[in-house]
C-alpha cells in the first residue's frame, strides 16, 4: 500500500509540473493514459531501488 502512494505522489508531482507543457504540445488526450504508466514505471524503478527525490522550483516574470 506505502509503495502505490509513493508511485502516485511521484507521478503527481512530476505531473503538476509537466501538464501544461505536455497538454498544449500533445493536448490533453494523451495526459491520463501517459501519466498512468509513468507511475507504472515509478512503482517499478522503485521496487528495486531506494530513491531520493528533489524539487526544484523556479519562479520568472516577464519584464
Amino acid at each position: 500500500m506505502a509503495q502505490n502512494a509513493n508511485r502516485q505522489n511521484v507521478a503527481n508531482s512530476t505531473r503538476v509540473v509537466a501538464e501544461p507543457m505536455l497538454a498544449s504540445h500533445f493536448g490533453n488526450a494523451i495526459i491520463d493514459p501517459l501519466f498512468a504508466q509513468f507511475a507504472t514505471l515509478v512503482a517499478e524503478h522503485l521496487a528495486v531501488e531506494k530513491t531520493k527525490h528533489i524539487n526544484l522550483v523556479i519562479s520568472m516574470t516577464r519584464k
